[in-house]
């Protein structure tokens, strides 16, 4: 866990979001990504999620994934605000707030998975989105099918 952490730690949350990106379809608005891409996230992350916590429960229980999440949560906050923060000045979305707290969880719930993943012994979705993340994106959606399709990113 600590080898992920110091992983995670050097992330530049949010960094790239906006630019243009040949591997995904590029959103550049909030407001877009959630009236027009919500439900395909859920779509898509769901079911993994749902996989992934299954097979946890019985690797690794209840307990560890929930220190996981607590782990990951403490470990990047101040940094994941700090880079919300820069890209919505950045890209001067300052009339597109009110949904930073949902963002941010769906961030901290996507890098946990990742370390979840890890810990139990695998690379899957969450370890592409941690790839995204490490590339200063915001994964937000799927068009297509997984993993025949393409990320949408921020």
């Amino acid at each position: 866990m600590t080898r992920f952490l110091a992983r995670i730690n050097k992330i530049k949350w949010f960094s790239k979001c906006g630019n243009a990106a040949n591997d995904y379809v590029v959103i550049s608005s909030i407001f877009d990504v959630y009236d027009n891409h919500n439900a395909k996230m859920l779509i898509t992350w769901e079911p993994e999620i749902c996989a992934l916590e299954n097979e946890a429960k019985e690797i690794i229980t209840d307990e560890k994934i929930d220190y996981i999440f607590d782990t990951v949560s403490n470990t990047i906050q101040n940094a994941l605000w700090n880079g919300y923060c820069n890209f919505i000045e950045r890209r001067r979305l300052e009339n597109e707030t009110g949904l930073e707290r949902e963002i941010l969880a769906c961030v901290k719930r996507d890098i946990s998975w990742a370390a979840i993943e890890l810990q139990i012994g695998q690379r899957g979705f969450f370890n592409d989105l941690l790839g995204i993340y490490e590339q200063g994106r915001w994964p937000c959606s799927y068009e297509g099918i997984y993993s025949n399709g393409k990320f949408v990113v921020m």
